[in-house]
């Protein structure tokens, strides 16, 4: 996780607002929040999904995130 990409993801949206921004790279909850807040408007999310003992409840945490 780059937390430079936080603040880039902010300012390329309020620069360019109809932009889709997609962030990747070890996307947790606590990050899809910070990556949601900056304008991101998609998220990738590999390694913290298939590495769970439960990946149904690691996807559903992210959702919670989102909506």
């Amino acid at each position: 996780f780059c937390s430079e990409g936080i603040d880039l993801a902010r300012q390329i949206s309020v620069k360019y607002p109809r932009k889709k921004i997609i962030i990747d790279g070890a996307m947790n909850p606590e990050r899809v929040k910070l990556a949601i807040g900056a304008g991101a408007s998609e998220i990738v999310s590999g390694g913290y999904i298939m590495n769970s003992d439960d990946p149904c409840q690691s996807l559903k945490e992210l959702r919670d995130q989102i909506s």
